[in-house]
């Protein structure tokens, strides 16, 4: 049987929301028989509206009327502003009476009307937690974090992210066992990983996205130990010092793409492979100041790399003799990663001010700025948030994101690829080495991954054999292979999305 992600994703649901219905049902009938399990509920309801400045019209890198194929030029991006987008949480815990066992779940559930990739229900939490002297046992669906910084977490690794729900920092639940116990003072725990999380992107209506569109069926290496990950960790104090020590081995959360090369559908795959990771985190507080620091290094996938950041934290109580505590961040990040590095925070610096208001409705605000020291881009953060009343709660978000680098000249690019169609379509094959080499001298400034590269030479090699060349190959190729070109190099991170500053607010209630 050919294994199907899609598949396994319904499998997995369904699995899981039958469990949920045995947990309900059990803490139902604990509570009706014996008094001690009673559960405690939370409902939110919260509606989000996401402004986007501009329709991306301006994005398309050339004229595209005379295409005959408008299919990948009528995907490259969304025009579409406004995006209303609902969303539902579920909550509940009950233990016994000795407290030695908790149950907790929560069930989110997304909606956008828009975007049709972007409507998914997702158990953040489902699990069992039993304490006994010095230990604990959890078996379930869970939320772990590590790292000790606010902005840049570059070892969090063992949930994936939820790139769709904000505004605070939420990933997607996920399946483990995990045992935790105290050696004297030090905190020891050790979790198996069940199966792996698939990120999400943005579908052909949605926003914040690559200009190709990412393929919803991805590629795993999953090594030797299959779907099963491991994870230990070991916290401890040294000289003052907070210090935890972490190992995890298994599916990488973060995947680099890679080019299917079919332009009549072009997709980015994304690629997971299994992995080393070991990291550190160390915390130190120097008379309230705060300092942060957490490394790592990757073996095993497209490349070995380590990744680290820093910085300090310090906060002003009552400012200038107002009632508003002030919390200031300095962070930064180096990622060495030269080839197929999707994130577009890898070597900035950051900024923050926390203001707490200290009021009646509870108010903050958030404002971030983030630069990038290797190129000219930047990006411009403000969250503000209050609790109007007892049930409600408001969030205000506005992104804007800059940048001074140029766009990359596709005069070469395009005049490479004329004249190697030209020659083609005139029977002229094999190629002259002379248009094969500056083919690939129009891309040689440009971080195509490995893969990637090795895939442009079987494509051109396969275009001089017979029936290899396809009429519309004039059209999509070079465009197709361009946003390739733009999607994958450093330079271009924020140009990729420099019309897509927005505003969004949302209305949270909480039954």
């Amino acid at each position: 049987m050919v294994y199907s992600p899609r598949r396994s994703h319904v499998i997995f649901k369904v699995h899981f929301f039958l469990l949920l219905l045995t947990f309900v049902q059990s803490t139902s009938v604990f509570a009706s028989d014996s008094g001690e399990w009673a559960v405690d509920w939370t409902v939110e309801s919260i509606i989000q509206y996401r402004y986007f400045t501009d329709t991306n019209d301006g994005d398309i890198s050339r004229d595209t009327s005379s295409i005959e194929n408008q299919t990948f030029v009528e995907q490259q991006y969304s025009d579409q502003q406004q995006f209303p987008i609902f969303n539902q949480r579920l909550g509940f815990s009950t233990s016994d009476a000795s407290g030695d066992h908790l149950v907790t779940g929560e069930i989110f559930f997304h909606y956008d009307h828009y975007d049709e990739n972007n409507r998914y229900m997702d158990v953040r939490e489902l699990d069992w937690l039993y304490s006994f002297d010095d230990y604990q046992v959890r078996v379930g669906v869970g939320q772990v974090s590590w790292g000790a910084n606010e902005i840049f977490r570059t070892v969090d690794t063992i949930n994936q992210i939820d790139t769709q729900a904000w505004p605070s920092r939420t990933k997607l639940g996920q399946p483990l066992i995990s045992f935790a116990g105290y050696l004297n003072d030090n905190l020891l725990e050790a979790y198996i990983l069940l199966d792996h999380r698939q990120r999400r992107y943005s579908g052909v209506n949605g926003r914040l996205r690559y200009p190709i569109l990412i393929d919803e069926d991805p590629i795993y290496e999953r090594g030797a130990t299959g779907k099963v990950d491991f994870a230990l960790r070991w916290q401890f104090s040294l000289w003052g010092v907070d210090v935890a020590l972490s190992h995890f081995y298994g599916v990488s959360r973060d995947p680099y793409f890679t080019f299917n090369f079919d332009f009549d559908h072009p997709r980015l795959v994304p690629v997971y492979q299994k992995i080393n990771q070991p990291s550190i985190e160390l915390t130190r507080d120097f008379d309230g100041l705060l300092t942060k620091f957490e490394a790592k290094y990757e073996m095993g996938g497209l490349q070995h790399y380590f990744s680290y950041a820093g910085g300090i934290e310090v906060s002003f109580p009552e400012v200038v003799g107002s009632d508003i505590d002030t919390t200031v961040i300095l962070e930064a990040i180096y990622d060495s990663r030269d080839e197929a590095n999707n994130n577009i925070f890898n070597r900035d610096v950051a900024l923050a001010f926390r203001l707490q208001f200290n009021d009646s409705y509870e108010s903050s605000l958030l404002v971030a700025g983030v630069q990038d020291y290797e190129y000219s881009e930047r990006l411009l953060l403000m969250h503000w948030r209050s609790n109007p009343g007892e049930h409600w709660r408001i969030d205000a978000i506005l992104n804007i994101f800059q940048s001074s680098e140029k766009a990359l000249d596709r005069t070469a690019f395009d005049k490479a690829w004329d004249d190697a169609f030209d020659n083609i379509s005139s029977g002229n094959i094999p190629l002259p080495i002379s248009l094969v080499n500056n083919i690939y001298a129009s891309i040689s400034e440009v971080t195509l991954s490995r893969r990637d590269f090795e895939n442009l030479i079987t494509f051109m090699n396969s275009l001089q054999q017979p029936g290899g060349y396809k009429s519309s190959y004039a059209d999509t190729v070079p465009d197709v292979l361009f946003e390739l070109m733009r999607v994958t190099d450093g330079s271009q991170k924020v140009n990729l999305i420099d019309e897509e500053d927005y505003f969004a607010i949302s209305v949270s209630y909480l039954f």
